[in-house]
């Protein structure tokens, strides 16, 4: 997956444009999120109520199913999970080291 791929799912699933670049890194690079995305990719359905603003509330449901369609899913799930991506270094490091070439997931 790259970059460009990424941008286009993600403006073809009409999220809110203004939060496109700070997923977009996360998925990519593994840079940390801000508190609203680090809730959701991590499964905090409490947290993620509580941080979203009122746009993101009602694009809940596109949030969830974006991430089910098109980003990796070891990528999120859990904070362990948020954790071991950031340390990984996103898309970009699996793919500098650990990067199963079968196309579908992401090795250990």
């Amino acid at each position: 997956m790259t970059r460009d791929e990424l941008k286009k799912s993600y403006r073809n699933a009409n999220l809110p444009p203004y939060m496109m670049e700070g997923i977009i890194e996360y998925v990519m690079i593994g840079r940390e999120p801000g508190g609203f995305l680090t809730s959701l990719l991590s499964n905090d359905l409490v947290g993620t109520y509580q941080k979203a603003d009122p746009e993101n509330t009602r694009f809940l449901r596109e949030w969830i199913k974006w991430m089910w369609l098109a980003i990796p899913s070891v990528c999120w799930g859990s904070r362990k999970e948020v954790r071991k991506w950031r340390e990984k270094g996103g898309i970009e490091g699996f793919l500098g080291a650990d990067f199963c070439h079968c196309g579908s997931e992401y090795c250990e």
